[in-house]
């Protein structure tokens, strides 16, 4: 049986820092996240938060290849990426790669922000 998944890249930037790279914008097929909770670090402590995400890793390194001008390169086939658990999982309810907004590591600038109607902010 062949596992197959399939990630629907574009172009992203990263606050502070110069140059795009890719990001998932969807996936399928396959489990987004590699889940470390639980599992012990190489000094043997335990992990509390660490996950991977696949879908964007394998974006960011598939857009490397595929180039962001004018190499034409549409497609990157990506092989052998270890622990990807592959199938159908449901997603009706929630995306694992979405996190609630107040779990998110830029909640408190988001959060502080004097946002106005319209999505800008006031300085």
């Amino acid at each position: 049986m062949k596992k197959l998944g399939v990630i629907i890249s574009d172009s992203h930037c990263t606050p502070l820092k110069n140059g795009v790279m890719g990001i998932a914008i969807g996936y399928y097929g396959f489990y987004p996240l590699i889940d470390y909770r639980g599992k012990k670090d190489i000094f043997g402590r335990v992990l509390k938060m660490s996950q991977t995400n696949i879908a964007d890793s394998v974006a960011v390194a598939a857009v490397l290849v595929m180039g962001e001008g004018k190499e034409q390169t549409p497609i990157a086939i990506v092989e052998d990426v270890n622990s990807v658990k592959f199938g159908r999982f449901d997603t009706t309810h929630s995306d694992p790669l979405i996190i609630d907004k107040n779990n998110d590591i830029y909640a408190p600038l988001i959060n502080g922000a004097k946002w106005q109607k319209g999505g800008s902010f006031k300085k």
